[in-house]
């Protein structure tokens, strides 16, 4: 057997995110829905076996030291009935018995906790520390649930001393071995070291007690719109907000032989979601695992689409009058992969209005699982309007989202529609978890220039129009070179240019140059250079 660092093509002091993303780069080679080639699956197989065991640090830990002997239950390993195996022996000898990894740490204790320090270790080389440098930094941190105010449990609840171990979050366990026997403490299998048994858990936190928070803006899915060329675009603008992919349909996705049409994503785009349509649990299954081997980091689920094709597949908006589908559907996508499952509808459907039906619906299918909604503040009108008048004419009720929220407040609801500018989401971020953003950020990108500095504190430089152009030249070059044509990413870049002198002219002469296929890299530079140059 290969060793997992050689199959995955990293070092062996590779951090977390350098694993991930070579694991991602090659399920994407290797996924057997792509690579048709004798042993793409195997290699798939071996790829994903290789990231679990690497993945995890206490098991990176074993394997590191022990091969995959220390894995546990590997081949050719002697059956030791019940002295435990070699995993339990390897934890009684170098645990010391009292719950420590073999780096000598304690293992973490699960269950409800204190939000973290915040500690951030930056290398810094002679230059930049005589000289100075600006750079912009992350710093991922939990902060304690402010729905059960840490105890993981559901307001109006609370945790249960564990029957197991008593609530001291240990068991004892004798083992006998060719040396004797030995008392193994380990940590309690019922409540993992707790002490406590959360029996109905926060839906806000997931039962931790604690939980990443951090305003968010996504950009919405929109047709002909979020194709990977604008999100790029978008990426340049702002580094956190949340992209989504055009809507998918899920059996679309399943049954074409060229699934990287839909699939492909440029690294840069993350975080990203994909949006899926449908209402096939068994081809939302599919779809929720090709998914995840892609490597997105969130899937969505239409409930708001009021397209008349999309809702004659029986799917899309008209899915809000049959909550118990939805859910299902969601039960299906939470139990196939690992991420986040989020869903986007309407406040309701023709005459099905009522905020009791809207409370109703919100309820089964966050029972269902589903981690996040998305909430469009306006009803679908399916007979009568089409899907552009939907977005206008059915007034916005921002009213009953707000009583949405506050009769649900341990879910997180993001608000949706005719939010036009910063500081309209600034405001209603006080009131919901999230905003999401439509067309008003496609059409005049720009505008939303300051999402970083003032949605997520973000200090740092506004970029200008040329500033982003100039930017995503080696990108539009690849894409060129690629056979790609130039009006695939200029359609949505001419947006960036509005509310400056001539901006209509440089818009013609990019669009101009782009249809009859003549514009060159050095064109596009030449025009940005004059737009630098007048100081946009």
């Amino acid at each position: 057997m290969a060793d997992f660092y050689q199959i995955l093509g990293v070092s062996r002091d590779a951090d977390a995110d350098t694993l991930k993303r070579a694991y991602r780069k090659l399920a994407r080679q290797y996924h057997p829905d792509v690579n048709k080639e004798p042993g793409a699956e195997d290699k798939f197989k071996e790829i994903g076996k290789a990231y679990e065991a690497l993945a995890d640090p206490e098991t990176r830990a074993r394997y590191d030291q022990f091969g995959e002997a220390g894995l546990g239950g590997a081949a050719g390993m002697p059956d030791m009935g019940d002295m435990g195996g070699f995993a339990d022996l390897f934890e009684t000898f170098f645990n010391g018995f009292g719950g420590q990894n073999p780096q000598g740490g304690r293992t973490q204790r699960r269950g409800p906790q204190q939000g973290d320090d915040l500690r951030y270790d930056l290398n810094v080389d002679f230059k930049d520390a005589i000289f100075g440098q600006q750079r912009e930094i992350k710093i991922p941190h939990l902060e304690t649930c402010d729905v059960c105010r840490g105890t993981g449990a559901k307001p109006g609840t609370g945790p249960k001393t564990c029957s197991t171990c008593g609530g001291s979050g240990q068991v004892r366990r004798a083992t006998r071995t060719p040396f004797g026997n030995f008392t193994q403490v380990a940590e309690c299998p019922s409540c993992n070291g707790a002490g406590q048994i959360i029996s109905d858990p926060c839906v806000s936190c997931g039962g931790n007690g604690v939980k990443q928070v951090r305003k968010k803006l996504s950009i919405a899915p929109m047709m002909d719109c979020t194709d990977k060329h604008f999100r790029m675009i978008m990426r340049k603008i702002s580094s956190e907000a949340l992209l989504y992919t055009e809507m998918i349909v899920a059996k679309s996705l399943v049954y074409t032989n060229k699934k990287e049409n839909f699939l492909d994503f440029n690294d840069e785009e993350h975080p990203i979601s994909i949006q899926f349509g449908g209402d096939d649990p068994k081809i939302l299954k599919e779809a929720a695992q090709m998914a995840q081997d892609w490597g997105y980091d969130e899937i969505n689920f239409n409930v708001g689409c009021p397209s008349p094709r999309v809702c004659s597949g029986n799917f899309g908006a008209s899915l809000m009058k049959d909550p118990e589908k939805v859910a299902k559907c969601i039960e299906t996508l939470k139990n196939n992969c690992d991420l986040p499952i989020t869903i986007k509808h309407r406040i309701g459907v023709d005459n099905n209005d009522s905020f009791v039906n809207l409370n109703n619906f919100v309820r089964i299918i966050a029972n269902a699982g589903a981690d996040r909604f998305i909430v469009h503040a306006r009803k679908a009108i399916l007979k009568g309007l089409n899907p552009k008048q939907n977005r206008t004419i059915p007034p916005l009720n921002y009213d009953v989202v707000k009583k949405l929220k506050k009769s649900n407040p341990e879910l997180l609801i993001e608000i949706n529609g005719g939010l036009t500018n910063i500081d309209e989401s600034l405001k209603a971020l006080s009131d919901f978890d999230g905003v999401m953003i439509g067309r008003s950020i496609y059409k005049y990108p720009l505008r939303w220039s300051e999402i970083d500095q003032r949605i997520y504190g973000i200090n740092k430089k506004t970029k200008s129009a040329s500033n982003i152009i100039f930017s995503l030249i080696p990108y539009i070059e690849a894409h060129l070179s690629n056979g790609g044509k130039s009006w695939d990413i200029c359609k949505h870049l001419i947006n960036l240019v509005e509310g400056i002198p001539k901006a209509k002219i440089w818009r013609n002469q990019i669009s101009n140059k782009s249809i009859k296929k003549e514009l060159n890299i050095e064109y596009l530079f030449k025009l940005t250079t004059a737009l630098e140059e007048m100081g946009y």
